[in-house]
């Protein structure tokens, strides 16, 4: 497919699922406090809807890649389509916290095949030119759906409830389903040699299901022998999850500068949602703003990135994508280091919230484009998920992290107590940001001393055999 019109219906359709899934799920976090009172979830549970979706995306994502390189990128992606407007139908409908998070899950299966196959059929079509600018453009569909998502979530609960966040959400959906059925190019797909097989995805949805139920009931009391046995063994069934199959594809793209891109996003993401789960309890417990406006003061970051992911793409195109994430990254880093800085009122979560934006609209487009520019023609949709994967384990470590810290460092205390718990994680993700920082900032150096490593490696061998 060439640009022009056809290829701009593909991105229109592609950007604006991205668009829908962000605004949900951006929703989802600003008013958690309120779905919480509503659905009167305590604290130690608050996170159980997000949390269930996260585990949903991130089990689901390598047969997601799988079964678009088997049966094709269009007929998954309407698939999607279809599993989203039903999940938020019923997420809608929802009265008591089990039917929230089942709904959720259904909804997560359908936003999973969305986006690994919407991403692969960008790529697929994409001008090898122009593709870090189209990614970003989806990147900026992605955070324009962010920015709603969190200025009008407020506005929506505080007037016709949470449950109308869903309506919207599913009425869009259901708009884009008979648009992408219309508009999209028939698969033209390369069938893998092996059918997909779910057993990897069930052992790693048991896996990240019993790490936040390991975390959830531990309250805190880690010298505790017994608390350990749980988390370790779900790190266990983690390990034998990735060790299956499914992703054996996933790993042969794994070369040393593709697993330092996709470390430093998992972890950026780790950081950054543990800061997006807490902010909004931290903002109504202090009562710094009211729940209809908090959503203009949150949408400062993603704004910043929405506006700042095609320039970023289109600099990663000319500059080199190493130099983009390096960019990225120390923004992040001074955004991190800001926020230990600050003391009482919103004021001070401005100039953190803006750094953070604006590296992240540098950062994602070159990480997208390097690791997708790995993958070879047959597993686009896998390498599509790559990059998913890192952000939803980012993501679902991060929304562990910041509700260990909201459950277990007396966040509903007096208001004296709340500002060193949001400098407890900024402090934490000063530290782990910095970290990424030098792992890209020395990556041509680690790749060329392995490179080395592994030359003299051969050499020895082959003398050995020789000998």
């Amino acid at each position: 497919m060439q640009a022009g019109r056809p290829y701009s219906l593909l991105l229109i359709v592609t950007g604006t699922a991205f668009l829908l899934t962000t605004f949900e799920s951006s929703a989802v976090v600003t008013v958690l406090p309120a779905i919480s009172r509503s659905l009167h979830i305590g604290p130690s549970a608050a996170q159980w809807p997000v949390s269930v979706y996260l585990i949903g995306i991130t089990a689901l994502l390598p047969h997601a890649g799988e079964l678009g390189d088997f049966y094709g990128y269009r007929k998954l992606f309407l698939a999607g389509l279809f599993l989203a407007l039903t999940g938020t139908a019923f997420c809608a409908a929802s009265t008591s916290p089990i039917q929230l998070c089942t709904s959720r899950i259904i909804e997560a299966a359908g936003i999973v095949l969305t986006s690994a196959n919407g991403t692969a059929l960008v790529v697929k079509h994409s001008p090898v030119l122009s593709r870090s600018y189209h990614l970003g453009l989806l990147s900026t569909a992605a955070y324009t759906g962010l920015v709603g998502g969190t200025v009008l979530s407020g506005w929506l609960t505080s007037y016709f409830g949470w449950h109308s966040i869903f309506v919207v959400v599913s009425t869009g959906f259901g708009l884009l389903l008979l648009l992408a059925a219309a508009c999209l190019p028939a698969d033209e797909h390369f069938k893998t040699t092996n059918s997909p097989n779910v057993g990897g995805s069930i052992v790693l949805l048991l896996s990240l299901a019993g790490m936040e139920t390991a975390l959830d009931h531990a309250h805190g009391d880690w010298h505790l022998i017994g608390n350990w046995g749980p988390l370790l063994a779900s790190f266990l069934l983690f390990a034998a999850a990735i060790s299956r199959r499914p992703f054996a594809p996933l790993r042969s793209l794994f070369n040393i500068q593709v697993t330092i891109a996709s470390l430093a996003a998992l972890l950026i993401y780790t950081c950054l949602y543990s800061i997006i789960l807490l902010l909004p309890f931290y903002l109504l417990e202090n009562r710094l703003t009211p729940l209809a406006s908090m959503g203009l003061l949150l949408a400062f970051r993603p704004v910043l990135t929405a506006v700042t992911a095609p320039f970023g793409g289109r600099l990663a195109d000319r500059f080199g994508q190493d130099r983009l994430m390096l960019l990225g990254l120390t923004c992040l880093f001074a955004a991190f280091l800001a926020g230990t800085m600050i003391r009482t009122g919103w004021h001070g979560l401005l100039a953190p919230l803006a750094l953070s934006g604006l590296g992240m609209g540098l950062f994602l487009p070159a990480n997208h484009s390097l690791i997708l520019g790995q993958a070879m023609i047959g597993i686009r949709s896998r390498a599509a998920a790559v990059v998913a994967l890192t952000r939803n384990f980012g993501m679902f470590f991060g929304v562990s992290l910041g509700a260990y810290f909201l459950t277990h460092s007396g966040l509903s205390a007096a208001a004296g107590s709340k500002t060193p718990v949001i400098h407890g994680l900024f402090y934490l993700g000063t530290v782990i940001i910095g970290v990424s920082l030098l792992m890209v900032a020395f990556s041509d150096l680690i790749v060329a001393k392995t490179a080395g490593h592994l030359r003299r490696r051969r050499g020895k061998i082959r003398a050995d055999r020789f000998l």
